[in-house]
């Protein structure tokens, strides 16, 4: 991608004439014309490169913040299904009516049929707007770790592009900036010999 902004500069060289170079009007007049076209063409790829950098960035953004309340929803799960599984393994029920009392704080806790999930939820106002399904299992559970870690992976990946889009825009700057400087050196020197320019 920066192999654009290096053939707009190159571009603009081919225009500067080279020291101890005497140009005619009609020279100076052709190497102004040659420059603003590659002003032009540089300042169209460059809104093109701002508005794919701006739209990846913000996607970048998003994402991140996504995964971010992804992971900390599956710490909150991990933590549930850990205590459950302590609760399963400490409760003794002497009769039915605890049993049906275990089962109950089971579905609460799993977010199952029995209970809304909510008492879990309400603990963790930051995931609490939006909650993932509890997994049904511990397999499940690390199922979806392994996507959140898959995601995480591309997200790199999508960084470090927006990283390149980033240097692409700033190269382009440059060779505008560059174009312009020519453009106005030329002009001054066409100023000041009205005849013809001597560039030293």
């Amino acid at each position: 991608a920066g192999g654009d902004g290096s053939s707009n500069h190159e571009f603009g060289a081919s225009v500067s004439p080279g020291a101890g170079t005497t140009l005619t009007r009609d020279e100076i007049d052709s190497a102004i014309a040659e420059i603003d076209e590659a002003l032009i063409v540089s300042r169209a790829k460059l809104s093109e490169l701002e508005r794919s950098e701006q739209f990846v960035g913000v996607r970048c953004r998003r994402y991140r913040l996504a995964l971010e309340g992804r992971a900390a929803e599956l710490d909150r799960l991990s933590s549930a299904a850990a205590a459950a599984e302590t609760e399963d393994d400490e409760l003794v029920a002497p009769d039915n009516e605890e049993d049906a009392g275990a089962e109950e704080q089971k579905d609460v806790e799993g977010g199952g049929d029995g209970g809304d999930g909510g008492d879990i939820s309400a603990q963790h106002p930051r995931t609490a707007a939006t909650p993932m399904r509890p997994p049904k299992s511990a397999q499940e559970l690390a199922e979806m770790r392994e996507k959140q870690i898959k995601d995480e992976r591309a997200l790199v990946k999508v960084v470090e592009t927006h990283r390149n889009m980033l240097a692409d825009v700033e190269r382009m700057r440059r060779t505008i900036v560059d174009l312009e400087g020519k453009r106005e050196v030329i002009l001054h020197g066409r100023d000041m010999a009205p005849d013809f320019l001597f560039l030293a």
